[in-house]
């Protein structure tokens, strides 16, 4: 469960817009619900989308989520069920905001009520309280910015395979390592990001820049299309079979719903023998995140 909204400076419904969150968020956790928080401070339009078995339904309309929205006013709005429309909105609307963790969304309420105890609040007048600083600090990694909509491409792409798959010891090269593909990987281009796992463990080996073209080694083995990549966090690699950090453990943590670029909430492409999988950015995000944690 997803939910895309507005918490703006200052604003007369920060306060009570922020606990409905924290709420949400409560009410999902002790449901066992996966769900995630977006902000997105431009946004004025009402969608509702809901997906079951990978088919999407919404409605785009004029009506607020509120018993007096849903029941007491004429509202209107209009239904779409096309699976590529709601893809392509999903991504647009990700592209856009930014995600609110729990311990943010905590930090929010604590300022909040810091601000109460130390003010007598107006009803309707605009407060002097001041929170995207604290949401804007979900888009910085390590003191490094990461935009959403950057130029950067990610996938998650497996290293071994199934007669050969990388456990153990091994470890991918700490500074430059080549990385191979069955198929011409058209898509990849020099400063893209693979987020490397290990075939048979599943374990997350560490990510890399690509920092070469596409090469065709010519040599008619299974493995013959190479790519160059720049180890970025080359102190997890070192140590990665240390970590449980597995794709199946990764999946249930992430708070989406959403894994791959087009909208899929699966991998099950790479157990049908893909040689990668390009992710959508904020799984990427936060794979990287656990890596550098």
């Amino acid at each position: 469960m997803s939910k895309t909204t507005t918490l703006e400076d200052h604003s007369p419904d920060l306060i009570k817009k922020s606990n409905a969150i924290f709420f949400f968020c409560l009410e999902c956790k002790q449901a066992n619900i996966k769900y995630s928080i977006r902000i997105d401070n431009k946004l004025h339009g009402k969608l509702y989308i809901a997906m079951n078995n990978r088919q999407y339904k919404g409605i785009i309309t004029s009506a607020n989520f509120t018993e007096s929205g849903m029941k007491k006013k004429n509202e209107w709005g209009v239904m779409i069920e096309d699976n590529k429309v709601f893809i392509d909105i999903i991504s647009k609307l990700q592209s856009n905001s930014i995600e609110l963790d729990y311990n943010s969304l905590d930090e929010i309420i604590k300022r909040i009520d810091t601000y109460k105890n130390k003010n007598r609040l107006p009803s309707r007048a605009k407060i002097k309280l001041k929170i995207t600083d604290i949401i804007n600090k979900n888009k910085k990694r390590d003191g490094q910015k990461v935009h959403t909509n950057d130029s950067k491409k990610y996938f998650l792409k497996p290293v071994g395979y199934t007669e050969k798959p990388f456990e153990g010891s091994r470890i991918l090269n700490l500074s430059i390592e080549k990385l191979h593909f069955a198929r011409r990987p058209a898509a990849v281009n020099i400063g893209d990001i693979l987020i490397c796992y290990g075939v048979g463990s599943t374990k997350l080996l560490g990510y890399f820049e690509v920092i070469s073209n596409v090469i065709n080694l010519g040599n008619g083995s299974r493995w013959e299309w190479e790519v160059e990549g720049k180890n970025l966090y080359p102190k997890y690699s070192a140590k990665w079979n240390q970590f449980d950090l597995t794709l199946s453990k990764m999946r249930l943590k992430y708070s989406g719903s959403i894994l791959t670029y087009r909208g899929g909430d699966s991998l099950g492409s790479l157990n049908r023998g893909a040689d990668k999988i390009r992710l959508n950015e904020d799984f990427a995000h936060y794979l990287i995140s656990e890596m550098e944690n």
